[in-house]
């Protein structure tokens, strides 16, 4: 699959991945790493539903692979939901998400879900 090159517009793809989790449809929006991908993905993080904010961990993580974009701004956005994030399943994708990023202002704030 040539994810550069998929005509499917940025919102189609996330409610795409809302709908079946697809690793594939990630990956496209992973390897945009536009200012549009990166705006939805920030929005999704601040969604109240909490599917939405894990795909937006999930986008926020390799955003721009194989040349990061916005690592300094996801890394934010991430280390504050991760402040008062309560779901598992989105706990585990920023925790995944800010290995990817290596970012060494991550680990003490990881290390509290290691004493738990």
């Amino acid at each position: 699959m040539n994810w550069q090159s998929d005509p499917r517009s940025t919102q189609e793809l996330i409610e795409l991945a809302l709908k079946e989790e697809n690793d594939d449809v990630v990956r496209i929006l992973h390897f945009r790493g536009n200012h549009e991908v990166f705006a939805a993905a920030s929005k999704l993080c601040n969604s109240q539903n909490a599917r939405e904010r894990q795909l937006g961990a999930d986008i926020l993580g390799q955003l721009g692979i194989p040349h990061r974009t916005f690592p300094h701004e996801s890394l934010t956005i991430l280390l504050e939901l991760l402040e008062c994030e309560q779901n598992t399943d989105v706990l585990n994708s920023i925790g995944i998400a800010l290995g990817h990023l290596h970012d060494a202002r991550a680990i003490v704030p990881l290390q509290h879900f290691l004493l738990l």
